[in-house]
């Protein structure tokens, strides 16, 4: 329950895979790694693509099924694997508060001075917040927030036209600005392309 994220010395984009074990009956091994390269571990990164293509193309039954046993797989190749811990995200009350806020209102269009009104804080600080404990600043928090829904929605099916309002964005051309420039390709291909570069917090 303790947010958290890695920190890169190069700024390094990371994929993450949020795995909600009570809802896979497997058996957990001992000492898994706070934090496995999976490029090192072709073996693991293999079975994250498998993951990533079954859930765009099978019904959610035979998703949960599949996906149990390649979990099953993957944690048993982190009991062999070597990580590298990195510093964990010490909670902040008001960073949680704040996180909380954004992803309650995703399908609004939130603003910095709404959310320091629900918080009765200043910008400039809430800024410093984010900043030192999130390595983000909270308008581009928020944004890239509001992308990952959009982005789930269009590979769910539905049409870029007809998301971005509903994901906080007040008119297309933004959307498609933020879109293009966050992910490296207009939202009509996100269909037609695996899943990666997805950040998470």
């Amino acid at each position: 329950g303790v947010r958290h994220t890695i920190q890169f010395h190069d700024k390094s984009i990371y994929d993450r895979y949020t795995i909600l074990f009570p809802a896979v009956h497997i058996h957990m091994p001992e000492n898994i790694p706070e934090v496995i390269h999976v490029d090192n571990n072709p073996i693991i990164k293999e079975l994250f693509h498998k993951m990533d293509f079954y859930y765009q193309y099978l019904d959610n039954n035979h998703f949960e099924r599949i996906v149990q046993s390649l979990t099953e797989e993957a944690l048993l190749n982190f009991g062999i694997c070597s990580g590298n811990p990195q510093e964990n995200y010490t909670a902040n009350a008001i960073v949680t508060q704040a996180i909380s806020y954004i992803n309650t209102n995703l399908d609004s269009q939130i603003t910095l001075d709404k959310l320091c009104d629900a918080l009765h804080i200043t910008k400039s600080y809430l800024h410093r917040l984010f900043t030192e404990h999130l390595q983000i600043s909270p308008a581009k928090y928020i944004v890239v927030k509001q992308l990952n829904k959009a982005r789930m929605q269009i590979r769910a099916g539905c049409r870029p036209v007809a998301v971005y309002a509903k994901c906080g964005f007040q008119d297309y051309c933004t959307f498609y600005r933020n879109y293009v420039r966050h992910f490296g390709y207009p939202p009509s291909e996100e269909q037609n392309r695996p899943c990666t570069q997805i950040i998470e917090w």
